[in-house]
């Protein structure tokens, strides 16, 4: 026996289409939302590697740059048979030297120093002798004077000392121990002993001057002057 009747019943369910269709696009809406945010997370993570990469390619060649210039920079200050300072290095560091001295003032001294008779030294034992020589006169002076001091190669037997601080009652004591120094510089040639001598002048900044060019002619004058009287001495300019 049946424990219930017959019911002509049908069952059925659904949705209504207006809901289903702001469920579709809500759908939609927040796929599409996924995907701008995936796609901003691509694009800056893009944006950030690409920036490293391009901050890693200047410091490679900036360190690059760096060593492969450090020689040449070395050759450009630096003269190659003496170690003394270049030129180029002196008339930059005098020109920085007179700028910091005409916006603070201070005492600053040039004092040019030139071989004497090296002509008779490159005659008479040949360029490679007279080398020698320049290479310990450069030796010698360094011995004596500060760290801070500057000492470049001008020209041929020429030679700028650039120094600071250094009054004017002290620079003949200065002076004579350049002059010291360098007496005991000596080269053996065939067991002769080539004995070398130096004329310096010196000179400081003045308020008065318009460029360093002007201590520059009264050390060159000084240094003349030291020749004239006997050579192998030094003659203040200031």
């Amino acid at each position: 026996a049946k424990l219930y009747a017959d019911y002509n019943w049908i069952l059925a369910m659904g949705v209504y289409y207006d809901n289903l269709e702001a469920n579709i696009a809500a759908a939609v809406e927040q796929a599409n939302s996924e995907r701008q945010s995936v796609l901003m997370i691509i694009w800056g993570v893009t944006v950030l590697l690409v920036l490293i990469g391009a901050n890693a390619f200047i410091l490679a060649e900036r360190m690059y740059y760096s060593r492969s210039t450090k020689p040449l920079k070395t050759e450009v200050e630096t003269d190659l048979l003496t170690g003394a300072g270049s030129r180029r290095a002196a008339l930059k560091t005098i020109a920085d030297g007179f700028n910091r001295f005409k916006a603070k003032g201070g005492v600053y001294n040039l004092l040019i120093i030139d071989l004497d008779d090296f002509k008779h030294v490159n005659d008479t034992y040949g360029h490679e002798i007279g080398d020698r020589v320049l290479i310990r006169v450069v030796q010698q002076i360094k011995s004596v004077i500060r760290d801070e001091d500057g000492i470049y190669r001008w020209g041929g037997e020429e030679f700028v000392l650039f120094t600071k601080g250094i009054t004017k009652d002290n620079l003949d004591s200065f002076m004579s121990k350049i002059l010291q120094a360098v007496e005991q510089t000596n080269c053996k040639v065939e067991n002769l002993d080539i004995k070398t001598t130096v004329s310096i002048g010196a000179a400081c900044f003045k308020n008065s001057d318009e460029s360093y060019n002007d201590a520059l002619k009264r050390a060159d004058d000084a240094m003349y002057q030291s020749k004239r009287n006997g050579k192998n001495r030094g003659t203040q300019n200031c």
